[in-house]
């Protein structure tokens, strides 16, 4: 199941104007939502960036550029909750400065009209260099060899959205640090009560939080990895609290009938239930009983 995350676009210290970006998306769409006196703007993006859950590669951005070439990408002037279409994304570049470093520039078309209201008062903050805008992205996670998150493509259909000033400074963050969490676990530093939503909180690991990150966590590996290092230190605590396990108190009492330092009949003795313990002559003297019961016709 792909999970929507959230990506903070940072802006660079210096844009091009709007018309330096080329428009991507087809003439057909283009027609149908300019109209006279929409506004246009540029928003820049350092790549790879860092969103919530992990980073978005080159190539993801790539794979954004490719979907504009289909639709244009709406916004709300009212936060990623909204379905309201207020503006559009229309075009971007991608401008590499190496391998994998560069700047992903966005053109914005706003027109006057919203879609309940008047975009003026948008207009003029978005001249003033106010709004801050947030990619909603449809993506899947990958792993990298530095333990690390990863999204190197959109997979479904993005959004860009306004949302309050300094409200993803909260969310955005590749904060899971795998070798620290292992290491808490280790420890056995484990929370197993809290519902907090922190993987970590006052140096223990949360177990329900791990759960969820589990089965509905935008790393779902990551989150079974920490659930089998958690019920691991679970077990070995356990262990260590009541000594042998069940399973090894069986394999012990197998090995020592096998090897004849303990019968079965002395097992259940010293558990006190030789009256439960049966063998080949008392099933011959049950059943030699509930004859004559029967034919004498007396109740068993």
């Amino acid at each position: 199941m792909l999970k929507r995350l959230r990506l903070k676009n940072r802006a660079a210290a210096e844009l091009p104007p709007a018309d330096a970006i080329p428009v991507l998306i087809p003439q057909k769409a283009l027609d149908a939502i300019k109209t006279e006196g929409a506004y246009e703007f540029v928003e820049a993006v350092e790549v790879p960036a860092e969103g919530t859950g992990g980073i978005y590669t080159a190539d993801y951005f790539r794979s954004v550029l490719d979907y504009l070439k289909q639709y244009p990408i709406p916004g709300s002037k009212d936060g990623h909750e909204a379905q309201g279409n207020d503006f559009y994304t229309i075009g971007g570049d991608l401008q590499m400065r190496s391998e994998n470093e560069g700047t992903c520039c966005f053109r914005v078309m706003v027109p006057p009209a919203g879609w309940n209201s008047p975009n003026t008062a948008l207009i003029s903050s978005l001249k003033a260099g106010i709004p801050e805008l947030s990619i909603i992205a449809d993506v899947e996670p990958v792993r990298g060899n530095d333990g690390k998150v990863y999204f190197t493509k959109e997979l479904g259909r993005p959004r860009n959205d306004i949302v309050p000033e300094g409200a993803m400074n909260v969310t955005v963050g590749n904060s899971i640090d795998e070798q620290a969490i292992m290491a808490l676990i280790e420890q056995g530093a484990i929370d197993t009560e809290s519902e907090g939503k922190d993987l970590t909180a006052d140096g223990k690991v949360c177990r329900k939080a791990a759960l969820r990150l589990q089965f509905n966590g935008p790393d779902k590996t990551l989150g079974a990895r920490i659930m089998n290092a958690v019920a691991k230190k679970l077990k070995e605590n356990t262990k260590e609290k009541n000594g042998m396990t069940l399973e090894e108190i069986i394999a012990w009492l197998k090995n020592a009938i096998a090897n004849n330092q303990l019968t079965v009949e002395d097992l259940v003795t010293k558990l006190g239930m030789e009256n439960k313990l049966r063998n080949a002559t008392d099933e011959q003297r049950a059943k030699l009983q509930a004859a004559i019961a029967e034919a004498l016709e007396l109740p068993p």
